[in-house]
């Protein structure tokens, strides 16, 4: 019998910006936001290397992680503010006050369980998107690396869920992986005289290939930041993500050339997104209604999740902790090799184990191409 797992919680807190560095501010929800109200929190566990004692990091490390992200959030007081629901006509916002309610809690707990350090965050997606929520991680990194020096930050196996039968697993795809599959959608679309995607990118043949896996398991890259037409500063802190729906029909998807059709699909919505970034965008989660069956992808390799250094080196591990309830699809860079991708899925075990055979059989195909 496996030994139980205990938590200890040594401290909880709230955590402000400093007093006196932030005026009171009001930031009404943009159109960007107002997607997200009904969205769950965002999770995302980091795991890192600390070869030193509990005691050690609660009287060394302790007190420059609480006072980095001190500092942190005077330049991101959003995730510090509340958020305001007025009657009608007043469009919901974000209200910053110098108050004890501005603040975010911080809990220290202490675990049993197989692992050493552990860094664990949790936001609305109403307040940023994935590009802004990382630049905020990285930006507290730097300065606990640095001790607080601002001047030095750098703007820049398996797991259980106790509480049910799911099963979070992270697969890697090699770039060899991702150059054959490349090649053998191209080979593919050529052959079935079928539309190739205009740019078969990274995403275009990951994204398929984990969708099609994914639908035959069940029983029964685009960046828009800095598009000319909606052009944002860079240090825009918020949401701005355009939804794209990529539709295949199921009998499709599980055919012989799922995943080409997959791939088909999404580079073609890649491409009327660049072309009509916003057409269609208010009818956005209505539309969600109509399909009957939905699979959701977060993250990027972009966002570089592996760069986010406390002072103990890079993660030895990053997870997505909303996709065990959420069927989402997590992307992610990886830790040690460029090129190599990072893909989170959580599944029923038997469901699971079905869709690690069909993966292994899809990734066989394309073993054999040059």
């Amino acid at each position: 019998m496996a030994d139980t797992v205990t938590v200890k919680v040594i401290e909880q807190c709230e955590v402000s910006p400093p007093p006196d560095t932030v005026p009171s501010t009001f930031f009404p929800l943009t159109f960007f936001d107002l997607p997200w109200l009904c969205c769950p929190p965002l999770k995302r566990i980091f795991f890192y290397h600390f070869p030193y004692s509990s005691q050690h990091f609660l009287q060394t490390f302790l007190p420059t992680l609480k006072h980095s992200l001190s500092l942190t959030l005077q330049h991101f007081f959003p995730f510090s503010s509340n958020l305001v629901f007025l009657p009608k006509p007043n469009p919901p916002h974000i209200l910053f006050t110098q108050t004890d309610s501005n603040s975010i809690s911080f809990t220290v707990a202490e675990s049993t369980a197989d692992f050493t350090t552990l860094v664990s965050d949790s936001t609305s997606h109403v307040a940023v998107d994935g590009r802004a929520f990382h630049h905020f991680m990285k930006f507290w990194a730097s300065i606990c690396k640095f001790k607080g020096e601002l001047e030095n930050v750098e703007s820049k196996g398996e797991i259980r869920d106790v509480a049910s039968d799911t099963v979070r697993r992270t697969f890697v795809l090699s770039h060899d992986h991702v150059e054959k599959l490349k090649k053998w959608v191209s080979i593919k679309c050529k052959s079935h005289g079928l539309a190739m995607p205009q740019h078969i990118t990274t995403f275009v043949v990951t994204c398929p290939l984990i969708w099609v896996c994914k639908v035959k398991s069940e029983e029964a890259e685009v960046d828009y930041h800095n598009r000319p037409e909606c052009s944002i500063p860079f240090e825009y802190f918020g949401n701005y993500l355009v939804c794209g729906n990529a539709e295949v029909k199921r009998s499709k998807l599980v055919g012989e050339n799922g995943v080409v059709e997959a791939a088909i699909a999404i580079g073609s919505e890649g491409r009327h997104l660049q072309r009509e970034t916003f057409q269609g965008a208010e009818t956005l989660m209505s539309n969600f209604t109509e399909f009957a069956h939905m699979t959701i992808l977060a993250g990027s390799p972009k966002l570089q999740v592996y760069e986010t250094d406390f002072g103990w080196g890079k993660p030895k591990r990053s997870e997505v902790v909303h996709v065990d309830n959420s069927g989402t699809i997590s992307l992610s860079d990886c830790r040690d090799k460029e090129g190599r991708i990072e893909v989170g899925i959580a599944l029923q075990k038997t469901q699971m184990n079905r869709f690690i055979t069909i993966l292994e059989e899809h990734l066989t195909k394309i073993a054999v191409l040059d």
